[in-house]
């Protein structure tokens, strides 16, 4: 009796290796798309806020402020902000160069500096700039994952979550110089270990005119690992929420 594999002709053992072959390859595609989605930073709307009964404006000179201790990922931050409002005829200015105060906050505070000089400096350079609105934007919290990689690239995730620093969270009823975030960027440890993380950020908007919180937002981004990637996406997110919830007036 035969064999069954040797009753099966050379075309058709041909065509069936080929067709395992195209498995082997499809499944291993797929199991790389996975991971690479997996892995792929991604900001969210949590939810946003509107003032009730607001008479929306056409704003002249609106300032965006990022708090932030890396001056890099604040500028990048503030300037893509900045670039989505303008292609909404929103008229918008950076201030990392302006609010140096916003990336050195921590050592502000050591200094002894109080809350009350602070916003004092700060309503005076506002007004001094003549902006008419401002956008707060803060780092309320971050998480972070850490990846332990092991030969032939298999990952084991460990979710850490990240030391506590106090901050002074919205303030919700004061005006937009009474509004301070804050928090210590992480730091990488070297060796076999990566690290992604996921950070939530708050956005405020103040008429400067009433000193009232007109719109606000939440945010978060997941698996972050570069701010100046990220900075068009969160930003097209929530200025597209300012227009749509109608905060304020295009040209």
């Amino acid at each position: 009796m035969k064999d069954k594999k040797d009753s099966i002709s050379y075309p058709d053992y041909q065509k069936e290796t080929k067709l395992k072959f195209m498995k082997v390859i499809f499944y291993s595609l797929l199991a790389v798309l996975i991971a690479s989605g997996c892995s792929t930073q991604k900001t969210y709307l949590l939810g946003s806020w509107t003032m009730e009964n607001l008479q929306p404006k056409k704003y002249e000179k609106l300032a965006v402020l990022v708090f932030s201790p890396n001056v890099s990922s604040r500028a990048n931050v503030e300037l893509a902000v900045v670039d989505a409002f303008e292609k909404e005829d929103v008229k918008a200015m950076s201030t990392f160069s302006l609010f140096t105060m916003a990336s050195n906050m921590k050592e502000i505070k050591e200094a002894g500096i109080t809350e009350e000089q602070i916003e004092k400096a700060m309503k005076e350079k506002v007004e001094s700039n003549n902006f008419d609105a401002i956008l707060i934007i803060s780092v309320l919290d971050t998480k972070q994952h850490e990846h332990y990689v092991q030969g032939g690239g298999t990952s084991v995730g460990i979710s850490l979550a990240s030391p506590y620093y106090p901050m002074a969270y919205p303030t919700y009823a004061y005006p937009y110089y009474g509004y301070y975030s804050y928090t210590v960027a992480s730091t990488s440890k070297p060796g076999y270990y990566e690290k992604t993380t996921d950070a939530f950020l708050e956005s405020n908007l103040y008429d400067v005119a009433s000193e009232k919180l007109i719109w606000t937002a939440q945010t978060e981004t997941k698996k972050l690992t570069s701010v100046e990637t990220e900075a068009p996406r969160f930003a097209k997110i929530i200025v597209d929420d300012i227009i749509k919830k109608k905060a304020l007036l295009q040209k």
